[in-house]
């Protein structure tokens, strides 16, 4: 059964292929659809409403644009002519040029309509096109060739008026004098030596007076005494002392209570990542073993039951 089904796959796309084209060729009536027309007024007959009894027409109308295409008389007999080195032989040529590119895609048009009444319609529309191609690129060399005539000849206009212009206005030429140089002797630049200055005397440093020294910063929450502040310096430095190391002894505390939190935390991390590998040792070993009961069973010749399943 399985060479029928296969046969039967590859024979349904091809079958429904040859309907379509039987239904395209069939003979149907004529249908007006729209259909994109071009700048020229030609418009090419829609694929799917190809009428048989145009046949001959469109045939008559791809023999014409066949000899348009494959006619190269304009490019030769343009080539031949004497005056198409001069400037007005140039402009009446690329007038003319103009006209034979919007024939050769007119032709293209008609020719590509043509090819829908043929059995190779793509290949027959590509080799309209590369004609058309080679046509055109003929008539674009003969219309470079012709606009370097027109432009030899503006260059030619530009110069002589450039001359005639300097004819009107000759150009007086530029008197320059001789630089004068003057050859007599000055008197030389007299320097005076510099005076030297006598050493200065040196400084008196006076000893500077031994400052009062500051007392420390009062810790944040400290209460001090004002009154003690102005009758004993010494009591008021030993009272703000006391009250420091009793905001850093505070202070330490704190910073233990801190890192046995984070010691505690780090614990509680270290013992949730321990279970986790020994599940997962736990969790490969009983696969592996699993594994090798397989083997086991096989080597033994006794199926799995995946392969009933399957």
């Amino acid at each position: 059964m399985k060479p029928f089904r296969l046969v039967t796959r590859i024979a349904q796309p091809l079958f429904g292929v040859l309907v379509l084209m039987l239904v395209g060729v069939k003979d149907t009536p004529a249908v007006e659809t729209a259909t994109a027309e071009e700048s020229s007024g030609f418009s090419l007959p829609p694929l799917t409403a190809v009428d048989v009894s145009k046949r001959d027409e469109w045939e008559r109308l791809g023999e014409e644009s066949d000899r348009v295409l494959a006619d190269r008389s304009f490019v030769e007999h343009w080539r031949a002519r004497a005056d198409f080195r001069t400037p007005t032989g140039a402009r009446q040529a690329l007038a003319e040029a103009d006209d034979q590119l919007k024939k050769i895609d007119e032709a293209v048009q008609k020719k590509s309509g043509a090819c829908l009444y043929t059995f190779f319609v793509n290949h027959c529309i590509d080799e309209a096109r590369k004609t058309s191609f080679v046509r055109k690129r003929e008539i674009r060399s003969l219309m470079t060739d012709a606009r370097a005539v027109i432009h030899a000849e503006e260059v030619k206009e530009h110069e002589k008026a450039r001359l005639a212009r300097e004819a009107k206005e000759p150009n007086t030429p530029i008197k320059i004098e001789p630089k004068k140089v003057d050859t007599t002797p000055k008197e030389p630049v007299r320097i005076a030596p510099k005076e030297v200055r006598a050493p200065s005397l040196p400084k008196s440093r006076t000893p500077k007076a031994p400052e009062e020294a500051s007392l420390p910063n009062v810790p944040k929450g400290a209460q001090i005494d004002s009154s003690e502040t102005n009758a004993d310096h010494d009591a008021m430095r030993e009272a703000l002392e006391k009250a420091n190391l009793a905001a850093q002894a505070l202070r330490e505390e704190e910073r233990k209570l801190r890192q046995q939190k984070a010691e505690e935390k780090a614990k509680a991390r270290k013992a949730k990542r321990e279970a986790k590998r020994r599940q997962f040792e736990e969790t490969m070993a009983q696969r592996i073993d699993a594994q090798r009961r397989l083997e086991k069973e096989r080597e033994d010749g006794k199926q799995s039951n995946l392969f009933g399943y399957f």
